[in-house]
C-alpha cells in the first residue's frame, strides 16, 4: 500500500484551476470506465489494470478536496477557481508474497483512503515525518565539538602527514563509491561504503597522529 498527498495553493483567491490525471505505463492497464460516467464518488477517480492477466494486478485512486469547484472528467478530476487544495492517491495491488496473489487492492485503496480523508493535511505530514526520521535519524555522527576536545588536542598539534593524507584519501574513497555507484539500492550501499572507509582511514590517521604527538611530549 502506498500513499502520497499534495497540497497545492496560490496566493490569489480562486486563481488556481487544473486537472488530476491517472495514467499508467503498463498497456493492459485502463481507467476503470465507470470512472468517467460513473466515478466512485464525486471527487475521486479509479484506475484498475494488471502487468499480466495471471500475474500482479493494480488499484490507484486519487481525490480532491478544494475550495473551489470540482468535477469529473475523461481520466481526471477538474478542479477550478480554487485557492487551496489537498490530493490523496493511494496504490495497491493483490500482491501478498512472490507465491501468493490473493490480496484485494480495491479494499486496501479504499481503507487507506477513508483513513486519509479523516485526517488534515497536517496531520498527513505530521505523520510522514515521524515516519522518515524513524527510518533515517537512528544514526548521528559526533566529531568532538565540545571545549574540552579542542584544547586537549589542538588541530595545530597534529603533525603536518596528517594533513597531506586528509586530503589524500577523500579522493580516492569518493573515486571508488562514484565508479562503483549505480541507480539502485546497492549502488547507494557502495557510496556509504566509500565514506565510511574513508572516515575510517580518517580515524586511523588521526590515532596514530595523537599517540605520535603524546610520546613527544
Amino acid at each position: 500500500m502506498r500513499l502520497r498527498a499534495d497540497r497545492l495553493t496560490v496566493e490569489r483567491p480562486g486563481a488556481s484551476s487544473f486537472t488530476a490525471a491517472l495514467k499508467s505505463l503498463h498497456p493492459s492497464t485502463v481507467v476503470d470506465a465507470s470512472a468517467t460516467v460513473q466515478p466512485l464518488t464525486e471527487d475521486q477517480l479509479a484506475l484498475t489494470g494488471c502487468v499480466q492477466a495471471d500475474g500482479v494486478h493494480l488499484e490507484a485512486r486519487v481525490a480532491a478536496s478544494a475550495d473551489g469547484t470540482i468535477t469529473t472528467c475523461d481520466n481526471g478530476i477538474a478542479v477550478q477557481d480554487t485557492t487551496e487544495a489537498v490530493l490523496i492517491l493511494v496504490a495497491a495491488t493483490n500482491h501478498t508474497n512472490f507465491r501468493d496473489l490473493s490480496a484485494d487492492p480495491a479494499t486496501q485503496c479504499e481503507t487507506a483512503m477513508q483513513n486519509a480523508r479523516a485526517k488534515s493535511y497536517a496531520d498527513l505530514k505530521a505523520a510522514h515525518i515521524r515516519d522518515y526520521h524513524a527510518l533515517f535519524g537512528r544514526v548521528a555522527l559526533g566529531l568532538g565539538t565540545s571545549n574540552a576536545a579542542h584544547h586537549r588536542h589542538p588541530l595545530s598539534s597534529l603533525s603536518p602527514q596528517w594533513r597531506v593524507r586528509q586530503r589524500s584519501c577523500l579522493p580516492a574513497c569518493l573515486a571508488f563509491a562514484l565508479t562503483t555507484t549505480q541507480p539502485s539500492t546497492w549502488g547507494l550501499n557502495a557510496l556509504a561504503m566509500g565514506m565510511i572507509c574513508f572516515i575510517r582511514l580518517q580515524g586511523a590517521h588521526l590515532a596514530e597522529d595523537l599517540a605520535t604527538t603524546n610520546r613527544t611530549k
